[in-house]
């Protein structure tokens, strides 16, 4: 029976979590393809022989802990007769694999439940000087935003937001707002008592939040002339 290939894994704290090839969301699945490929190939096995040459394979895949921690179980319990058929080993391993409930592809939205997550970042969208006029913010791109506002008068609209029944929002680190006119679309939605004068030389920090879709948003600025 052919020796399973597994693919080398290795986490980085400053993994973007949906990064296309890299993020831990990406690297995850690759391991939990890892843990069936394995899973698979122990319960064809006829004898425990069978699997000396997958405990030398994971051997070879040492930038995976999680895998060398299984290679390494696999070995003691082959070693100290624990278990003794290949279908036990099957099982063991399946136990051991990762958190119940599939997380599929990178891109499509995901809903997560009773995970933890350690460090993470947010993608950045840095919009740069505006210049002035029409100016769409992609909620796509990313949960900051950084922007200049300079030249002239600028009027802002809002597209791709999340889904209706999602609470979805942004973070604006908006530098020199108060500088030029700014106007917001009628789907923004601001405090009775009305938004601070922006900083005419300065950043300041707004949060704008959608749970209908895009259908309105609320605005609040939540800090002005950071030093």
């Amino acid at each position: 029976m052919p020796v399973p290939t597994f693919d080398p894994i290795a986490f980085d704290k400053e993994d973007d979590p949906y990064d296309a090839g890299q993020g831990y969301v990406e690297k995850l699945l690759t391991l939990s393809d890892n843990f069936t490929t394995l899973a698979t190939y122990v319960a064809q096995a006829e004898s425990l022989a069978d699997l000396q040459p997958t405990l030398e394979a994971l051997a070879a895949t040492a930038e995976s802990p999680t895998l060398a921690a299984m290679a390494s179980f696999i070995a003691d319990a082959i070693a100290n007769d624990e278990l003794l058929t290949p279908s036990d080993l099957a099982s063991a391993i399946q136990e051991l694999n990762l958190p119940a409930g599939d997380v599929v592809g990178t891109n499509d939205q995901q809903t997560l439940t009773s995970k933890t997550l350690g460090r993470t970042a947010e993608s950045v969208n840095a919009m740069g000087s505006l210049g002035g006029g029409a100016i769409d913010i992609d909620l796509s791109l990313g949960n900051i935003v950084t922007a200049t506002v300079d030249t002239a008068a600028t009027t802002f609209s809002l597209s791709n937001p999340t889904a209706a029944s999602k609470c979805g929002g942004i973070v604006i680190w908006l530098t020199n707002g108060g500088s030029q006119s700014i106007t917001w679309p009628a789907t923004v939605k601001i405090p009775e008592a009305g938004l601070p004068d922006l900083t005419v030389a300065g950043l300041d920090k707004l949060v704008l939040e959608t749970i209908d879709g895009g259908a309105s948003f609320t605005l609040d600025v939540v800090g002005l002339n950071y030093a």
